[in-house]
């Protein structure tokens, strides 16, 4: 983060997503998106794992959909 409390450009947060008949129940999260590409191009039932990338929320500190 910056000196305002902002993140710097290269911080990412990177969601895989299961939904039905992906294989697995657990949410991964990714500090870069190529990490989760890598995962996600590996996984069988890729269709049934939805990326979502996150936004930094400066006024929340949070990170959001």
């Amino acid at each position: 983060m910056d000196e305002f409390g902002r993140p710097l450009e290269k911080e990412q947060v990177v969601m895989l997503v299961p939904h039905h008949g992906a294989g697995f129940e657990e949410t991964l999260v990714f500090t870069t998106l190529e990490k989760a590409m890598k995962v996600w191009l590996i996984l069988e039932n890729r269709d049934c794992v939805e990326l979502r990338k996150l936004t930094f929320d400066s006024d929340l500190d949070a990170w959001i959909y």
